[in-house]
């Protein structure tokens, strides 16, 4: 028995027909189009189908709820990790990479609404967890492949807690993002990731 494809945008099996990717393309370009005219309160379901020429139903097939949607949007915002990719085949540069990503995410309009957002929401509300899911998740896994490779690579000292490491990063970048409301910029991301790194590496 042929198995459901999986939504790429929440892992779990797609109901209906295959995602056209030109229809997940024009959804989500009305979707960063309303954020940045109205806000996140302005993207609601009716209005990304009207902007994007397609039934709720087609929407709710892929995403739950509004929120989903601007967390996706946020997502393809980012730089593509193909083509930000550094050339040198270095795990730590392939890190600060990962980091620099979510800078740049945050400096773009839609990533400036959202941590507005985010800052004022309560933490059970729809858009944190959809946050936690479909952003902080998935840049953290970047994060945690790239500090495994160095390890392989004999690069960190035995023992080093990468997932303290991980906490300490992930949690200095959301806390200056959220609690602090400062911009992120690569400047910022190069001096926590040395800091971070200070305990990890080989002397």
């Amino acid at each position: 028995m042929a198995k459901s494809p999986k939504n790429q945008d929440t892992g779990k099996p797609a109901r209906g027909r295959p995602r056209s990717e030109k229809t997940r393309s024009a959804i989500l370009k009305a979707t960063a189009e309303l954020t940045r005219e109205n806000g996140v309160p302005g993207v609601t379901i009716e209005a990304v189908a009207t902007r994007a020429g397609v039934g709720k139903p087609t929407i709710y097939r892929y995403w739950a709820n509004a929120h989903e949607l601007v967390m996706a949007a946020l997502m393809e915002t980012a730089p593509s990790n193909e083509a930000e990719a550094p050339v040198a085949d270095d795990p730590i540069e392939a890190l600060r990479a990962v980091l620099h990503r979510i800078a740049e995410t945050f400096a773009s309009t839609t990533g400036r609404y959202v941590a507005m957002m985010l800052a004022a929401a309560n933490e059970d509300s729809e858009v944190s967890k959809a946050f936690r899911s479909h952003f902080i998740r998935t840049r953290r896994s970047e994060a945690a492949a790239e500090l495994s490779r160095a390890e392989a690579n004999g690069l960190l000292r035995d023992g080093a807690d990468m997932q303290l490491a991980l906490d300490m990063m992930f949690g200095a970048v959301f806390y200056r993002l959220l609690m602090e409301q400062k911009p992120l910029d690569k400047a910022a991301m190069d001096r926590l990731l040395d800091t971070a790194l200070h305990g990890l590496l080989r002397p």
